[in-house]
């Protein structure tokens, strides 16, 4: 390892040719030497001119372009992890970009040897943007990730936090391949496993509201893939210390309530979605949830799954009718 790179950044690629030529400039345009930090691109087959829209910075030294077949988000993400030399990894998403001249004060909390140094967001929308979230109390200290998971206030959204490369490795964290919301099934393991978190209370990344974004087109897969997290968190809680399984069966029933929520298809897919929702892992985890709405909708699950989905596809409805 070149134990001069202090980041590494990883950037996947795919159908971003309007938004991803910002979001590497914004990388580049930073006030640290480049000896000290890699930008990897992955371009995960994309089909579009991506990469001709900024094949003008390839020969930066610090820039490597990795390529593979069309193979997801999260294989990228693993592929550009088991690539990258820094002491850090920052995992950015192509069509956000992170705030300019922003990595000298990132990279001087790295001294500390935190697991997670995380930070805050703003939506970009309409030329405006818009701050999601505050550290106010966590905000400039070190706290243990499970604190933060118990208190509900760790942030689930990957880029919004930055990885020391050896604590991935020794946790074996890696992002599960070949889903929707791969964040929400690596995020909470990272967090429990995370001896020190550093939370600082400024606005380094800038989420752009792409309407072609993965995350905002629908697709019946992606209530198939909540369901899939829920399941590998379902495993994974049989490993944690009794006293934070609430938080993770907290956590896999919000995943099931968005599954029922987002899921819109044909006759065939909802007859498939209704099989793999009374999985038992799944009642058996709401049924240990810590929040009463949680348990009863655990109970009619076991009970008769088809009237809890009913029930909420019913309150649904009448939600977005009073919003």
């Amino acid at each position: 390892m070149n134990n001069s790179i202090l980041l590494s950044i990883v950037i996947p690629i795919y159908n971003v040719e309007l938004y991803v030529e910002r979001c590497l400039l914004s990388c580049l345009n930073q006030n640290i030497s480049i000896s000290r930090y890699e930008i990897i691109l992955v371009d995960d087959g994309s089909p579009d001119n991506s990469i001709d829209k900024i094949s003008k910075w390839l020969d930066r030294e610090n820039i490597i372009l990795l390529t593979q077949s069309n193979s997801g988000l999260s294989v990228a993400r693993n592929n550009g992890l088991l690539y990258a030399r820094g002491k850090y990894v920052w995992f950015v998403d192509s069509d956000d970009w992170i705030l300019e001249n922003c990595l000298r004060e990132i990279t001087s909390y790295m001294d500390a040897e935190v697991d997670i140094i995380t930070f805050c967001a703003a939506d970009f929308i309409d030329n405006k943007s818009y701050r999601r979230f505050e550290y106010t109390i966590d905000a400039n200290k070190k706290i243990e990730g499970k604190n933060l998971l118990r208190r509900e206030v760790c942030q689930h959204c990957v880029p919004f936090s930055i990885y020391r490369r050896a604590f991935l490795k020794q946790n074996d964290l890696f992002f599960l391949p070949n889903i929707f919301h791969e964040d929400t099934e690596f995020s909470p393991r990272a967090y429990y496993f995370a001896n020190s978190v550093f939370c600082i209370n400024k606005v380094f990344y800038y989420v752009y509201q792409n309407p072609n974004s993965i995350t905002r087109t629908f697709n019946p897969k992606k209530s198939f893939d909540l369901l899939v997290v829920s399941k590998s968190l379902s495993s994974f809680v049989l490993n944690v210390t009794p006293e934070f399984r609430c938080c993770f069966n907290n956590l896999i029933s919000l995943s099931i309530n968005a599954a029922i929520d987002g899921i819109v298809g044909s006759k065939s897919d909802m007859s498939r979605f209704m099989i793999e929702l009374t999985s038992r892992k799944l009642y058996r985890s709401m049924l240990n949830a810590g929040k009463l709405k949680y348990k009863i909708e655990g109970l009619l699950l076991y009970l008769c799954p088809s009237f809890l989905f009913f029930l909420y596809k019913r309150y649904s409805l009448l939600r977005r009718i009073v919003k």
